[in-house]
């Protein structure tokens, strides 16, 4: 065999075998590390669109984030660390800005840091799958709540025409 063969192939088994300790720490995107042979040292890879019911607009991807890069909006210390990023748009899922207990999510779950204002999700290998399954919980709920809401808005409005149409002259 060809030198130039066997050295890719100890690249690739290297690269391989780096993919299955990376996929036995984070279990939750185990196929995609795999399929990809992602090592957990990329940069902004995309992991996925939907989680369960959850669909997530602009991804699931992982990063390294460090202080010097400046690049975590609104959080006040100093990082350096591998990280999930996860952004909710409740605007885009419910064309409201309700957030039907967003900012709670973060207390029933750790995670390395919530952006409350920017509704952006920071999380460890560790702590991905507890918030991906959080998130889906909340989703859940925030269903039955939007429907709710739609349902009272339609009742006042229907009453407010028929109001409009009983009214004598």
């Amino acid at each position: 065999m060809r030198k130039e063969y066997e050295d890719e192939l100890n690249v690739l088994r290297l690269k391989m075998e780096s993919a299955e300790i990376f996929a036995k720490k984070v279990p939750v995107f185990a196929d995609i590390i795999l399929k990809n042979k992602y090592t957990g040292t990329e940069e902004y890879r995309d992991y996925v669109d939907y989680y369960k019911n959850l669909y997530l607009c602009s991804g699931i991807f992982r990063t390294h984030y460090t202080t010097e890069k400046d690049n975590i909006t609104n959080y006040k210390g100093k990082y350096d660390a591998y990280l999930f990023h996860v952004y909710i748009n409740t605007l885009s899922e419910y064309d409201a800005m309700q957030n039907y207990g967003l900012d709670d999510v973060c207390k029933k779950v750790p995670v390395f840091f919530y952006d409350a204002l920017n509704k952006t999700f920071y999380a460890t290998d560790e702590q991905i799958s507890g918030l991906l399954d959080a998130l889906v919980e909340w989703k859940t709920n925030a269903v039955i709540q939007e429907r709710e809401r739609l349902k009272v808005k339609e009742i006042e409005e229907l009453q407010y025409r028929l109001a409009k149409l009983t009214r004598v002259k």
